[in-house]
């Protein structure tokens, strides 16, 4: 096993080290500015309203008015009672309302 996770770490480390030195950077300016990176978008991600969201987003108006927060459709479409594929399509924008749920305007 130990054999195996050397031979894992010389291929990433190899791998790292090609990539680096065809954006012409050294191995540790590289991984600095691939982190850096990455941080960005995350707090991007943040400034848009919390933790990141999937394709359609997580908002929604329910029939009350009430802006809901839905983490996975089906569960939410589930727990309300809902048409998933109706609901898509209100996320998708091809529907205005599926029982009343809208997109928050």
């Amino acid at each position: 096993m130990k054999d195996i996770l050397l031979h894992l770490t010389e291929e990433v480390s190899e791998n790292i080290r090609q990539l680096a030195d065809s954006a012409g950077h050294t191995i540790e300016s590289y991984i600095a500015e691939v982190l850096e990176t990455h941080v960005i978008l995350d707090e991007r991600k943040k400034a848009r309203g919390g933790r990141p969201r999937g394709k359609f987003g997580t908002r929604i108006v329910s029939p009350t008015g009430e802006i809901m927060e839905m983490g996975n459709v089906s569960v939410f479409c589930d727990e309300q009672v809902l048409n998933r594929h109706m609901l898509y399509r209100v996320l998708r924008g091809t529907r205005n309302h599926h029982k009343g749920w809208t997109l928050p305007k």
